[in-house]
């Protein structure tokens, strides 16, 4: 129960930050900093964005949904978490493409499947 008291507090906070303000893609960003702060556990990390994932995609700011499930891959990748890397850099490559986001983290997604699958011994699927 201790283990979850930050998480209700951060979608407590979460909620009202959105209701509170008209900014809603500032706050956004503020959150997702916020939530991948150095200070939290990667794994922390990763439930604190994936918070923020139904919100986004409602908001349909699909950039934004493009670097949160990017940061959740990374955050993957720091648990040596292959097959959630890959889901979560194929998400955000399929929310860039909606945006028509085609900068360094569109490249790096692919960078990360192909690294999670040469370390499972697997070849590159598309």
């Amino acid at each position: 129960m201790v283990n979850q008291n930050p998480r209700i507090c951060f979608i407590i906070i979460f909620c009202l930050a959105l209701s509170a303000t008209n900014c809603y893609s500032q706050s956004i960003n503020d959150l997702i900093n916020e939530a991948k702060h150095f200070k939290h556990s990667p794994i922390d990390q990763i439930i604190n964005l994936t918070a923020l994932i139904d919100t986004i995609e409602q908001l349909e700011y699909y950039d934004t949904l493009g670097n949160t499930h990017y940061y959740i891959a990374n955050r993957y990748v720091y648990l040596n978490k292959l097959d959630s890397t890959i889901t979560h850099a194929k998400k955000s490559i399929s929310a860039f493409d909606k945006s028509d986001y085609r900068k360094y983290r569109y490249n790096n997604n692919y960078a990360l499947i192909g690294n999670a699958y040469f370390k499972l011994g697997n070849d590159y699927e598309s």
